[in-house]
């Protein structure tokens, strides 16, 4: 069984997602119902949205659930103990070309929050931060080129 790695926010946000997606299903339900109702299926375009609807919302839910069931939510106090960045880690690093600080966590994709500054592990610049350490200095190719980094802390 493949284990997914979660932060201990990230698994309270995807819980109450899904907690709040088994709320929706049932209005959902009565919805398509009443659609149904309305006649030539063939023409009822509130039915085939709903029908839509209630599909995707099925998927995602299936998805949570799997992906609750086999989650681990990781110890932030064990993330950085031997200074490596892993899943979890917040790392502040240099951009060598311009100059500027950027702190960043790395966290599981169901958990992206570029404005939280929460990125993927399995993004460009997640994924070449991976195993690095505080000191190294990094070159990692994105769509926008090649991106110069300095790890200043990993915490």
């Amino acid at each position: 069984m493949k284990h997914s790695y979660l932060t201990k926010e990230g698994f309270a946000k995807l819980s109450a997602e899904y907690d709040e997606l088994k709320k929706r299903r049932p209005q959902l339900v009565m919805h398509l119902e009443e659609a149904r109702q309305m006649g030539d299926l063939r023409e009822n375009a509130e039915y085939h949205s709903t029908k839509e609807s209630l599909a995707k919302l099925d998927k995602r839910t299936f998805n949570l659930g799997e992906k609750l069931k086999t989650a681990r939510v990781i110890d932030k106090s064990k993330i950085a103990a031997d200074g490596k960045i892993l899943l979890g880690s917040t790392v502040t690093l240099k951009n060598l070309d311009s100059g500027a600080q950027l702190i960043y966590q790395l966290v599981d994709p169901e958990e992206i929050d570029i404005d939280a500054g929460k990125i993927s592990v399995a993004s460009p610049i997640g994924d070449g931060l991976l195993e690095k350490r505080s000191g190294d200095a990094v070159e990692i190719k994105v769509p926008a080129g090649l991106l110069k980094l300095k790890i200043l802390k990993v915490e």
